[in-house]
């Protein structure tokens, strides 16, 4: 039996194109289950070993109007959320994750972002199997 990773995924941020669906965002129930029916969810469900406890945030806990919106990492709420979650394994996704990750200076593996349209296949396994390598470490 393998051990279960608690695994912080770290994303950009979450949008919503009407103010109805960004208020919906705002509670973490609803954008999670968003989150897992979007494109960047099932791509994202991919890249994860299943044996791993997920929880995940948003690198900026801003809502944004449309797919392109992007806002400068929020350390102090990154940090309270690696502080409770207390992960085994950070993974962030996008170059935004992983800016605010390294201002505060806590390991992370690195991935493209799963919305990214040219994200491969073979690309999504190398996080999977980098994943699956610490597994065997914790």
């Amino acid at each position: 039996m393998r051990n279960k990773l608690k695994l912080l995924v770290v994303l950009q941020c979450a949008y919503g194109t009407t103010l109805k669906l960004r208020r919906q965002l705002g509670k973490e129930s609803l954008w999670l289950r968003a989150l897992w029916m979007s494109h960047t969810g099932r791509v994202l469900k991919t890249m994860i070993p299943n044996y791993c406890v997920t929880r995940i945030i948003n690198s900026s806990n801003y809502i944004g109007e449309v797919s392109k919106a992007c806002f400068p990492p929020n350390i102090t709420y990154i940090q309270e959320k690696i502080k409770e979650i207390n992960p085994d394994v950070i993974l962030a996704c996008g170059k935004v994750a992983q800016k605010g990750l390294r201002e505060i200076g806590v390991p992370f593996i690195e991935a493209p972002h799963p919305a990214w349209r040219s994200l491969t296949k073979e690309q999504r396994q190398r996080v999977r199997d980098e994943l699956e390598r610490r597994v065997r470490c914790v």
